[in-house]
């Protein structure tokens, strides 16, 4: 139900948020750079059940002949930093790729590599899909992959992102079934812009 609660709540505000970016399309400058490239940072929490499933359920992770690790289905705390490359397609659309060190408790680090594209709504509001995997580094983690929804805030050098990645756990002998959601906010900072889409007309 939770879940279906927050798919409703973001379909409306992206139906809301549609003619407030109509008016304000002629304010956007064609004129934007070809390349970007900047630090981002930020934190989450992932493994949260959307389902009403009791979030506090124990058990054992086996790890071949390393023993046993103790571990529960709490939301897992993960904090990341890294670094990212834009490449800007007219004044619009655009494509993000993402390199970043994630630290996640239990599992430990991983490394993630992303790729997110995005629509501009205006001058302050993008929106954006995208695709995340990540390579564990430590012992007791796992590949996962993530497929991400979005929006994006903030001016020319200094931006702020919220992201919401849902998720489905099947039956296991340590947990049943659920619906499991991921939550991301984070900051970018531009360091360096390369060429121009448009040239400027003389």
């Amino acid at each position: 139900m939770l879940f279906a609660k927050i798919w409703a709540s973001t379909a409306l505000w992206l139906l809301l948020a549609l003619p407030v970016a109509h008016s304000q399309t002629s304010d956007i400058l064609l004129s934007r750079p070809k390349w970007e490239f900047g630090l981002r940072s930020g934190a989450g929490f992932s493994g949260m059940h959307l389902d009403g499933q009791n979030p506090h359920s124990e058990h054992f992770v086996l790890r071949g002949d390393k023993g046993a690790r103790y571990g529960n289905s709490s939301p897992r705390a993960e904090l990341y930093l890294g670094a990212y490359a834009t490449r800007n397609f007219g004044s619009n659309w655009s494509i993000r790729s993402e390199f970043s060190a994630v630290s996640k408790n239990y599992e430990g680090m991983s490394m993630s590599l992303g790729l997110f594209p995005r629509y501009r709504l205006t001058n302050w509001l993008k929106l954006e899909t995208g695709f995340e995997h990540r390579l564990p580094l430590s012992a007791w983690g796992k590949s996962e992959s993530r497929f991400s929804v979005g929006a994006v805030f903030g001016g020319k050098d200094l931006e702020f992102n919220l992201r919401f990645a849902p998720g489905y756990q099947s039956n296991t002998p340590y947990s049943s079934k659920s619906w499991l959601g991921s939550f991301q906010a984070g900051a970018s900072f531009r360091l360096a812009s390369i060429g121009k889409v448009f040239r400027d007309k003389k």
